[in-house]
């Protein structure tokens, strides 16, 4: 059985900032220390000061937030369903899905279709980093 993660890798956290999402949509962060492991912080209000380096991380939870439940193409609305399986679609039961991600962790197939998402214009404006 996979462990399923609570938040973002490093790896994931920088590609979802490298996308332009916002970071202040991140609800933890990784307190980068030198020669150190990464720590993992709840975000309370606000990131910490600049006595440290820091990366965003964001839970399952933050995650969905940034996707639409709906995306319309071709005047076909298409629904977001999200499985414990490791599985995102966006489907409409009359059409082919117009995206699926199927990963070993629910957490990694959010951040596949976040990407897919953003990249396709389909994005939250609020979301993003101007």
């Amino acid at each position: 059985m996979v462990n399923n993660p609570i938040c973002t890798s490093l790896e994931q956290s920088q590609t979802l900032v490298d996308l332009g999402i916002d970071i202040k949509t991140a609800d933890m962060y990784y307190v980068l220390y030198n020669n150190r492991s990464p720590k993992l912080n709840i975000k309370y209000n606000s990131f910490p000061n600049d006595l440290f380096e820091f990366t965003p991380a964001w839970s399952l939870s933050a995650l969905s937030d940034l996707l639409p439940s709906f995306i319309k193409r071709n005047d076909k609305d298409y629904v977001l369903t999200m499985l414990n399986i490791g599985r995102v679609v966006y489907l409409n039961p009359n059409e082919p899905n117009l995206f699926e991600a199927d990963r070993m962790t629910l957490l990694d197939a959010v951040v596949e279709t976040i990407e897919w998402v953003y990249r396709n214009g389909y994005v939250n404006k609020w979301y993003k980093t101007q």
